[in-house]
């Protein structure tokens, strides 16, 4: 049983490190389109290669935002089944238990 906790602890803890990493190259990224927005306020810069980055920059945070979601619905789903199959195998020792 320990082999089998460790297994999904690990497995836990990558699903979060992935989370994790993703949450930060949005931060990147935002902190990159709000210099970028800045950048466009000035007229002389707010050229059009400006926008279309910053078009560019928005539409990542939001495919990052979108994987961060989907991660984070795979954990959720992950620690469910995790502790549904241990409460299977609760129930199943406790009649074994009972039965005797």
């Amino acid at each position: 049983m320990d082999k089998q906790n460790e297994y999904e602890q690990n497995t836990l803890a990558t699903i979060i490190g992935l989370i994790l990493t993703q949450a930060k190259w949005l931060a990147r990224a935002l902190i990159v389109a709000g210099m970028l927005w800045l950048l466009s306020l000035i007229p002389i810069l707010g050229v059009i290669a400006v926008s279309v980055l910053l078009k560019l920059t928005l539409w990542y945070c939001f495919a990052n935002s979108v994987v961060i979601i989907w991660e984070t619905m795979i954990a959720y789903y992950y620690v469910s089944h995790c502790v549904s199959r241990r409460l299977d195998i609760y129930i199943a020792k406790a009649k074994k238990k009972a039965g005797k």
